[in-house]
């Protein structure tokens, strides 16, 4: 796939002018570098569990860097996203669903600067000093919490079997 979006690229000779391709992990230090020079962040990652369970922590640098975002759906960056009118989302595996995304995303600057004004309204919500506060909070004055009821014995292997089962389904 990476040669074919190379090749495609190049015959609509777009390459190294407006799309780039890098190759190589990014070091953390030139990330900045890299997501404000964006105009979109994008996004895309199969069906999952981890996919649901997940906080993706480059979604969290989209919207330090005020990025309209197209993101796959089925998490909760992605109900956020849609939520806020942040960007666009796609299900998992749609490729016409990403292609109109992207198609819409980079004709669309009216959309793009309201979900940029959007995305830099909602960013402080997610620095660090804001998420970690519960984690200080507690650290400040910790507390233990009411004993687990005999229930939660009889409930957790159940639970665990129910999600083994189901966690086949999904791969």
């Amino acid at each position: 796939i990476v040669a074919e979006a190379i090749q495609l690229a190049r015959d609509l000779q777009v390459l190294d002018r407006c799309v780039y391709f890098h190759y190589d992990w990014v070091p953390f230090d030139e990330m900045p570098n890299f997501l404000l020079e964006a105009d979109v962040g994008v996004s895309a990652y199969p069906a999952s569990v981890e996919t649901y369970l997940a906080f993706r922590t480059r979604v969290r640098e989209y919207l330090w860097a005020g990025l309209p975002m197209i993101l796959t759906q089925g998490d909760s960056f992605a109900d956020l996203v849609e939520k806020e009118e942040l960007g666009r989302t796609v299900p998992p595996g749609d490729v016409e669903g990403w292609k109109k995304a992207i198609l819409e995303m980079a004709r669309d600057s009216k959309f793009r600067r309201m979900a940029r004004s959007r995305v830099q309204a909602l960013a402080p919500e997610f620095r660090w000093d804001k998420v970690a506060e519960p984690l200080l909070n507690y650290c400040r004055q910790p507390y233990r919490p009411p004993r687990t009821p005999r229930i939660h014995s009889k409930l957790v292997p159940l639970l665990s079997a129910a999600y083994q089962q189901f966690s086949r389904f999904v791969q």
